[in-house]
């Protein structure tokens, strides 16, 4: 008993100790001042604390465009400079200083022109001189450019000596690609401006009449509360639908299957049964223990297709991708895919121009060649068939542009379900993380991250080059007079190959289905006598092999080139320690970061 009291008195003091101390940790807590670290919210690519994304995306137009045109006038001012003879030494010197330039051009401008106009786009301020600072400076950032190269275009030329002979810079002013971009760089700084004028008005709206007024469904009000809040509290009602299914599959596996003799529906006691002992039977009869493994086993396993092509763009129109599988698609991402999609656009102009100077090129070194009295006969008809013809060009740049195009809308369009199915493989564990040797390569250097934007717009033109090239090129050996008869000759060979390959396949067909059974013949010595004359045979039809092998990686090369977000190559591909594919590594590590944050 002395023990006990002892151990008693020992047990108490002891609390009353613990409590002493976790009172004075509590009060020391409670009583220190949070620490507060500048983030610089509006330019926070990795949480996104950003107000507006459609402004945020407009505003990387607007410096894309920019890059676009000060790149051309600075590169071409360089090689003015440096570059009076047409010497190796001269030239890489010259290259070596316009490609520091442009680095510069492009670091400085980013933190100058991004910087300043994105504090407006801050969703932790509403304060209207902030925007009217922002507004200012992208004021003075679209306007004075503009008026100064309009100006030098006008006056070209500049009543130098020497008869105003063009320069470089001079010829590019003048030019029409000039004139667009210039027109397209104020057009949407106007917009930039536009919305930079909605933003001062929204500063002077508070969150609360917002929220007391702010109707079921989408309206204007959206656009007053900032998109980093609306996606975070959808991410917060993912949460909570996902808590109310898991308790949910809990009631269903531990409740007992109905009973028609004892309850109607749910297994209550009817409210009209007067006999006690009746009720008494059924209370009992509830609390039977329920066998939750054969609920399971019977009702456990329901499964749905998700991460698919048509299953997430359907879920971004009805907005359940965030407010029920709790995804939150990253700035970057929506950033790349304008960039790509305003790309591609320019790509298949420039493309549209390279055919029309082609063609334009072609007809006026035919007309040429036909005026040319001097030529002998013989001559002028080998120079024509070299010279390819106005309709010759136009017939394999059109459907290679065409194919091109339609590649690039599939690679844009597939980057958002690649990105969710990316994210629900990470979840669930089909991606592996911590257990995965190679985890440790996506946690070091994350801030590789910066690779991203100009890794989709810049794979996007590999692409879409990659596709033009082979498939006009294609096309336009078999229109052109000096290949066409041998490319005929391939076409027939490749033919008689595929189809004596389809013979082969019928035949391999039919011995299948009566002289083999899975992994076990049915009849051996047929299966045997099968299958040797059907090896031999192969070795003749191995040009197939080569055929099928090499078009389906050219393509396939052809066309994921342009995907940063998978990876074509396997990570166990690597030659001396050196991986190939890594760009793929830089769009996980993206994910990755976004997913820890939130």
């Amino acid at each position: 008993d002395d023990d006990d009291d002892n151990l008693k008195t020992s047990t108490s003091s002891t609390t009353d100790d613990t409590i002493n101390d976790l009172t004075t940790t509590t009060t020391t807590t409670t009583t220190k001042n949070p620490n507060h670290v500048k983030t610089a919210p509006y330019i926070d690519y990795v949480v996104d604390s950003y107000r507006s994304l459609t402004f945020l995306m407009s505003l990387w137009i607007f410096y894309l465009i920019t890059l676009l045109l000060f790149s051309n006038i600075v590169g071409r001012v360089e090689r003015e400079a440096y570059c009076d003879t047409p010497t190796f030494s001269c030239n890489l010197v010259r290259d070596l200083i316009t490609w520091i330039t442009i680095a510069i051009l492009l670091s400085v401008g980013g933190l100058v022109i991004i910087v300043p106009i994105s504090i407006a786009n801050d969703s932790s301020k509403k304060s209207p001189y902030i925007v009217t600072f922002s507004f200012v400076l992208l004021a003075l950032y679209t306007f004075i450019p503009y008026k100064y190269i309009m100006k030098y275009r006008t006056h070209i030329p500049h009543d130098a000596p020497g008869g105003g002979n063009s320069t470089e810079l001079k010829r590019f002013i003048q030019s029409d690609f000039a004139l667009v971009i210039t027109t397209i760089f104020l057009a949407f700084g106007c917009i930039m401006l536009f919305m930079m004028a909605i933003l001062f008005v929204i500063t002077f709206v508070p969150y609360e009449f917002v929220a007391n007024h702010h109707p079921t469904t989408w309206t204007f009000w959206d656009m007053l509360l900032p998109s980093h809040f609306t996606s975070t509290a959808n991410v917060k009602l993912a949460g909570t639908h996902k808590v109310n299914e898991l308790l949910q599959n809990a009631i269903q596996m531990h409740q007992l299957p109905p009973d028609d003799d004892t309850h109607e529906h749910d297994g209550s006691i009817d409210d009209d049964d007067d006999d006690d002992e009746s009720a008494a039977a059924v209370v009992h009869d509830r609390r039977q223990p329920v066998n939750a493994i054969q609920n399971f086993v019977l009702n456990g396993e329901h499964e749905e297709q998700c991460g698919g092509f048509i299953w997430t763009w359907k879920r971004i129109f009805t907005k359940e991708l965030t407010r029920k599988d709790g995804i939150w698609l990253h700035s970057r991402l929506a950033i790349g895919q304008m960039g790509q999609i305003i790309s591609l656009g320019l790509y298949v102009t420039l493309l549209s121009w390279l055919a029309h100077s082609l063609a334009e090129d072609a007809r006026n070194a035919r007309a040429r060649i036909i005026a040319d009295w001097r030529l002998p006969d013989d001559w002028e008809s080998w120079a024509l068939n070299i010279v390819p013809t106005p309709s010759m060009i136009y017939s394999a740049f059109i459907p290679g542009a065409v194919i091109a195009f339609i590649s690039g809308i599939l690679l844009i369009s597939v980057y958002v379900p690649s990105t969710v199915s990316t994210v629900l493989k990470l979840r669930c564990g089909l991606i592996q993380t911590l257990k995965n040797d190679n985890f440790n390569s996506y946690r070091s250097s994350a801030d590789s991250t910066f690779y991203n934007i100009g890794g989709m717009i810049y794979a996007l033109l590999g692409s879409f080059v990659l596709m033009f090239v082979l498939f006009a090129g294609l096309i336009f050996l078999f229109v052109w007079p000096v290949t066409a008869h041998f490319m005929m000759l391939v076409l027939s060979w490749c033919l008689g190959l595929c189809i004596t390959i389809g013979i082969k396949t019928v035949m391999l067909m039919f011995c299948r289905a009566n002289f083999q059974s899975a992994f076990f013949r049915k009849n051996p010595r047929s299966a045997n006598y099968s299958a040797l004359a059907m090896e031999c045979w192969n070795i003749g039809l191995g040009g197939g092999v080569m055929i099928g092998r090499l078009t389906q990686f050219l393509f396939a090369s052809a066309f994921w080139i342009g995907r940063i977000d998978v990876q074509f190559l396997d990570e166990n591909v690597s030659l001396f320690g050196y991986s190939f594919d890594y760009t793929p590594i830089n769009y996980r590590k993206e994910i990755l970061v976004h997913e820890a944050h939130r």
